[in-house]
């Protein structure tokens, strides 16, 4: 920028004044164009800032320039109407309508960049409200779409919940009613066993009654025939001693019979009595015996039926503590899954913030492309404008410095 304003003309403010007072340098139309711009020049200047990079001094300097040359150059063009009025007339009739015409181009250009400049600045806001209603409807739509998948996999989540609780409380439930069945079962075993082992002691006791009761009538027909033998041991001796009162032969002979019959008839009862008291001891051994069997037999199955009972309750206990354990394992599955459950929320929690920043500082970012975008634009806007100011002021010193070139060859020569 600082370029365009060194290839500007250096004049100062009499050379300004003379150059514009010679009549002979600039006719009528010149002048008036001349003077239409620089109010125009000057008008820009005071409402547009200079850009970076510009010295404001020199922007003043050259503001200041047009402000002495314009006074000079209205002079000489009054005075070129007052002395040109009559013969020229018809002249400045044509040059005034030319000021008209140029008048009306001014104005048109002015209207066409006033119109082209609303028409940048209307266009570059509905292309900024485009650009942000588009990034807001891509926002937006991305938002739904994250708030949908999370209320999807939440009821997913909470279906599948739903459905394990429920899973689980049909298992529970199952495995109660086998609990019931197989302690209905087990209950009905055992009083099957009961009811076994009831038979066989009833049976084991009415024939050990049995037995009892035969041995007795045994042992009574055997005391009764050691009875009736001693009954009969008895009568013989009795008709013995009254065989020998009632015959009374011949002594000798009866003491010898007498004493050799009541000796054999005394050693046979002695005997008699010795076997039967054997006979009766051996009886009573052997229903010692037999009883000592039986109360061994009767502890042995008492011993059995209980180690049986206790084994059927241990199985009971086993698979009792089996299902619980089997319950529990259940139970520490359903806990691991909601513990993986919660995490993956958690991670999904995480996740979508993670995106809620990335998208926030994404929107800062096209926020501030935006902005250094306007700003570039604007600062070219600027730059243009203050080109073409300064290229109209350029060309407008430089003809009044070509028409000072050639006052002054003229003087020269």
């Amino acid at each position: 920028m600082s370029m365009l304003l060194d290839r500007a003309p250096r004049l100062t403010k009499p050379n300004l004044a003379k150059n514009v007072s010679d009549g002979c340098a600039l006719d009528i139309h010149e002048s008036v164009v001349l003077i239409k711009q620089i109010p125009n020049l000057i008008t820009s200047a005071a409402v547009e800032s200079p850009p970076s990079g510009v010295s404001t001094a020199e922007v003043q300097r050259r503001v200041a320039m047009l402000h002495s040359v314009l006074e000079p150059m209205k002079n000489h063009v009054e005075s070129m109407r007052f002395a040109r009025k009559l013969k020229e007339y018809k002249h400045l009739v044509r040059i005034h309508t030319q000021r008209l015409k140029a008048e009306e181009e001014a104005k048109k250009r002015n209207a066409e960049e006033e119109r082209s400049r609303n028409e940048q600045e209307r266009n570059l806001n509905e292309s900024k409200v485009l650009y942000y209603q588009g990034l807001n409807d891509v926002f937006s739509q991305k938002i739904f779409q994250c708030k949908a998948r999370n209320h999807e996999a939440m009821l997913n989540i909470i279906a599948k919940g739903k459905e394990a609780e429920e899973n689980r409380a049909l298992k529970l439930e199952k495995h109660m009613r086998d609990r019931e069945m197989k302690q209905l079962a087990l209950q009905k075993r055992q009083n099957a066993n009961m009811e076994r082992v009831r038979s066989v002691n009833s049976r084991y006791h009415n024939e050990n009654t049995l037995n009892q009761l035969r041995k007795q009538q045994e042992a009574e027909i055997r005391a009764l025939e050691v009875k009736m033998r001693l009954d009969f041991v008895r009568k013989y001796r009795i008709l013995s001693i009254a065989a020998k009162n009632s015959n009374r032969y011949n002594s000798k002979t009866l003491t010898e019979l007498e004493r050799t019959g009541s000796g054999s008839n005394s050693k046979s009862y002695e005997k008699l009595m010795e076997e039967l008291e054997t006979k009766h001891k051996q009886q009573q051994e052997r229903y010692a015996e037999q009883k000592a069997a039986q109360q061994e037999y009767q502890n042995v199955h008492t011993l059995q039926v209980a180690n049986r009972r206790l084994q059927q309750k241990n199985n009971a206990l086993s698979l009792v503590e089996e299902k619980i354990a089997h319950d529990e394992k259940i139970i520490e599955n359903l806990n691991e899954k909601m513990s993986k459950i919660k995490k993956t929320k958690k991670a999904q929690d995480l996740k979508r913030n993670e995106s809620r920043l990335n998208t926030i500082a994404d929107i800062e970012m096209h926020k501030i492309r935006a902005e250094q975008i306007e700003s570039k634009r604007q600062i070219e806007f600027s730059i243009k404008s203050f080109q073409r100011w300064n290229a109209r002021v350029n060309s407008m010193l430089g003809r009044i410095q070509g028409v000072h070139n050639t006052n002054k060859n003229l003087d020269d020569e």
